[in-house]
């Protein structure tokens, strides 16, 4: 029993390792900077809130 939870913890790990390491939010330099930077609450949101109108600004081009 405790070899398949190591296993089990082992590929979660992995899995997860695999999945953000190859998602990247945006290609804008400036909002990765800010996203780097963000050290205060207000800071993350303002980094959200510059991905949600990215993400509204492509959702537009998509229905296009």
């Amino acid at each position: 029993m405790k070899t398949k939870n190591i296993v089990a913890a082992l590929s979660m790990m992995g899995f997860l390792a695999s999945v953000s390491l190859s998602v990247r939010a945006t290609e804008d330099p400036v909002i990765l900077a800010a996203a780097k930077q963000a050290v205060t609450a207000g800071d993350h949101i303002a980094v959200a809130k510059s991905l949600e109108e990215e993400a509204k600004q492509m959702q537009v081009k998509v229905e296009e």
